[in-house]
């Protein structure tokens, strides 16, 4: 080893010796590094590998028949330079993962991985097991997604395989912008697939299938073979499942192809909408005849595991939730498995720790469900769903403890027509209509809390609602739920159904002898503070709120304890008491950390922390305690982009609270990148809530800075304004926040002897700021005060006078507001 000194650096050069070189042992080539300080380390470089994972979970049949010219064609595309990516349509069950791993099996690449690509998660941790086999990521570094990325990005000869792809918004973040490899995807549509080469598949030729038949059931038979395949439509998830009890029984092809409906394909029944009748139509007769040979070979569970996985998620059922349901052992849960995965009516993971039934199994289960009335099979799978959360499911226990995975399950169940159906007959006692609306309530809050979508809690909500009583739990119940996903969007009927809430639920614990309605009545008072927070309505009816919720604070358990601390801090936000505001929300916060689901991944514990973050950092913004805001929106904005996506509506929000922070510690030209960013993802998806309106309230504020002239600060403030108003009213503190600064804008943009626009747009807010009886926000009163006196000195000069006795006014209230803007904007 030898040490020289060099510009004030110390550079260590590695000189290793081998008496007796032997390649393998030479497995971690070094290079030389400047290193400063005493620091001593070495770069290590992964070396060369061929990686291949296609095969491992996806079914494989030893001939691959037909397909002749697509797979070539997606053989030439994926060796073409020019190509960076292949994208392959169909319907599902139509071939698209077993065309795509065949061609790539033939392509010349020496690293192939396949990652099911169904959600972010799945691709993140894809990304992950990827960099793992390539060694690229130290078990010290946890990062081993944006460590394959950047492989991605600089390697030569790859091919990644993406299946089932829902959407490629959800993940574009994780995949190279430019590289030079290919990806290959699947997918039923477009679905936002960016620009690249697509290819459609339909169903297989008579021919092509009626050989697959063959070959699979082991059973020569060409005239039968057609006459079943072209039963079948050649749809080949239906031919393989048609070949699997051919095969296991002594049925014939001809006699099979009998059972089915005689339907030609003639161009008009090739249209969408015939042809998925015509599949579905396929799967019922698919599934009689499979559970005839369950039943005779005596797999009743076999039978019974796939009736509970047909009311879930076809993107598939982990074994452990399955056994949960069921309440199988680990030795019967496989009894009953091995059969279906025989019959290809479900499909195993890699690791076997779930399994995907089809769909065309699917539906022929579901439609056998409702025929036969069996109600207590969905009374089943929505106890077990809900089972995390508790018996009491009304309050807000609910949001906090309903993980991903049972949101996903428990969407797909209570959007379905089955139920739907068969809650329709079930009367008001009934088991199955209470459990029903128990789980949307749950499923909906969930969604609005979590997901910042209020669309899915809106739709249950209005429909749940008829089907109760005005003076039952569960009327108001939902009233409540549907005043809070209706708030960002129509205030005015939010109230409407607030009031219906509180007095409902008021009734009915009034009439209570015992003490179990407590949780569901705090819960739907929290809510009506939180509403209230910033509306021009009843002070005295709101203050009567806050004394009845700290009065019962102290007897709640901790979700629900945690969320009326959340909507007390708002309300105290609002009023300026901000020393309470923040002690309430930091409470809140203490209760979610300390509770046993915040380490749970798959929890929306994380989300609840996530959300208090973004209060946290409004009332530091409000505090003057700019760097601690911008920690605490920066904490909200990773956690969410990590949960959904750089490009998701909730973490666009958290981009708000970023933006506002950053312009206060490095100045409007910072904060205005992440403001402008919330918005386009905003208006991306078409959102007409608050939260636009606040994204365009902040780029107009921070537009109006010198570097940003181009730009049209006064239209973003004027459509805020109309948002605001349209949503929340006129006399609502945040519309009254936007006309300030919307005149303040108009003061500097257009000619100073305009000024009577100004003061047009502010009439009514002047009138209010000489009222005595109203009650207006300090900062408000001064924010006006100080327009008024900037109006003024540009009249004539008699006016002086009194601009100069607004401006006094003004500064009289500057010592004693704190909080300068209800959304933390400091003028």
């Amino acid at each position: 080893m030898r040490r020289s000194r060099a510009q004030g650096r110390t550079v260590i050069l590695l000189l290793v010796f081998q008496l007796v070189p032997d390649p393998q042992y030479l497995r971690w080539p070094c290079e030389f590094i400047d290193l400063q300080h005493d620091h001593f380390g070495f770069r290590r470089h992964p070396r060369p590998r061929v990686v291949n994972n296609i095969g491992l979970g996806v079914a494989f049949h030893e001939d691959f028949l037909g397909r002749t010219r697509e797979k070539n064609q997606l053989k030439k595309d994926i060796s073409d330079t020019q190509v960076s990516g292949v994208c392959i349509l169909g319907k599902r069950g139509i071939g698209k993962t077993r065309l795509a791993v065949e061609a790539v099996q033939e392509a010349t690449a020496d690293v192939k991985w396949l990652i099911t690509a169904d959600s972010r998660m799945a691709v993140k941790q894809g990304l992950i097991n990827f960099a793992a086999e390539m060694e690229l990521s130290d078990p010290l570094i946890h990062d081993g997604d944006k460590l394959a990325l950047e492989w991605l990005a600089n390697a030569k000869v790859w091919i990644l395989v993406l299946d089932n792809v829902q959407s490629f918004a959800d993940f574009t973040d994780l995949l190279p912008s430019s590289h030079r490899g290919t990806i290959v995807a699947t997918a039923v549509q477009r679905c936002g697939a960016p620009a690249v080469k697509s290819m459609s598949l339909g169903p297989l030729e008579k021919r092509d299938a009626s050989e697959l038949l063959q070959k699979l059931a082991h059973r020569e038979d060409d005239s039968g073979a057609r006459q079943l395949a072209s039963a079948l439509a050649g749809l080949p998830v239906a031919l393989v499942q048609a070949a699997s009890i051919v095969s296991a029984s002594n049925v014939g092809f001809e006699s099979f192809a009998q059972q089915f409906p005689r339907l030609q394909i003639s161009t008009v029944a090739r249209a969408p909408f015939m042809m998925e009748l015509r599949y579905r139509i396929i799967g019922k007769v698919l599934w009689q005849t499979q559970r005839e040979f369950l039943e005779n070979e005596g797999h009743a569970a076999s039978i019974s595991l796939v009736q509970f996985m047909s009311t879930l998620s076809p993107n598939g059922v982990s074994k452990r939730l399955l056994a949960d349901l069921t309440g199988f052992e680990n030795g019967k849960y496989q009894e009953a498995v091995t059969p279906l995965n025989s019959l290809s009516i479900v499909r195993m993971d890699s690791r076997g720790s779930s399994c995907r039934l089809h769909w065309l199994s699917q539906h022929g289960i579901r439609a056998e469900l409702v025929k036969s009335g069996n109600a207590s099979m969905l009374q089943t799978v929505l106890e077990g769903l809900m089972q995390p959360v508790g018996k009491e499911w009304w309050y807000p226990a609910s949001f906090y403890r309903v993980s991903k995975v049972v949101f996903e399950h428990a969407k797909f169940l209570l959007n379905s027509w089955h139920l739907e159906r068969l809650t329709a007959k079930a009367g008001h006692s009934d088991k199955l209509a209470n459990l029903t609306c128990q789980a949307r309530v749950a499923v909906g809050g969930y969604a609005y809390y979590n997901l910042a979508d209020a669309r899915l809690g809106r739709r249950w909500m209005q429909n749940e609602i008829e089907r109760w009583p005005r003076d039952s739990l569960q009327y108001g119940v939902c009233s409540a739920l549907l005043a809070l996903v209706t708030s960002d969007s129509d205030r005015k009927a939010s109230r409407r159904f607030d009031e219906l809430a509180v007095g409902t639920i008021t009734r009915i614990r009034d009439d209570s002898v015992h003490d179990d309605t407590l949780a569901v009545y705090v819960y739907v008072l929290a809510n009506s503070l939180r509403l209230a927070a910033g509306d021009h309505v009843d002070e005295s009816r709101q203050q009567r709120l806050v004394d009845e919720l700290e009065d019962h604070i102290g007897q709640l358990e901790p979700e629900p304890r945690a969320h009326v601390h959340c909507s007390l801090g708002r309300w105290y936000q609002y009023r300026e008491e901000l020393d309470l505001a923040r002690d309430h929300t930091r409470a809140c916060r203490r209760i979610l950390r300390a509770h046993h689901l915040a380490k749970v991944v798959d929890s929306s514990m994380e989300l609840s922390i996530a959300y208090t973050s973004e209060r946290l950092a409004a009332l530091f913004l409000a505090l003057g305690q700019f760097h601690e805001a911008k920690r605490s929106a920066h904490e909200a904005s990773l956690l969410f982009e990590h949960v959904f996506g750089p490009n998701h509506r909730r973490r666009a929000r958290s981009l708000v609270s970023l933006g506002l922070a950053a312009a206060e510690v490095h100045g409007p030209d910072k904060g205005l990148p992440h403001c402008q960013r919330a918005l386009k993802i905003l208006r991306d998806v078409a959102d007409d809530t608050t939260a636009t309106a606040k994204a365009l309230l902040c780029t107009g504020k921070f537009s109006r800075h010198p570097d940003a002239l181009a730009a049209d600060p006064c239209g973003d403030l004027g459509i805020a304004q109309k948002l605001f108003e349209q949503i929340n009213g006129a006399e609502h503190l945040d519309t009254v926040q936007c006309r300030i600064e919307r005149a303040r804008c108009m003061l500097d943009r257009i000619d100073q002897t305009k000024h009577k626009q100004v003061e047009q747009l502010l009439q009514k807010d002047f009138e209010r700021l000489e009222h005595r009886n109203e009650t207006l926000p300090k900062f408000l009163k001064r924010q006006l005060l100080d327009l008024h006196a900037d109006i003024f000195v540009h009249r004539a000069n008699q006016a002086m006078s009194r601009a100069k006795q607004y401006r006094q006014r003004a500064d009289a209230l500057r010592h004693s507001t704190k909080f300068r803007s209800i959304l933390g904007i400091i003028n």
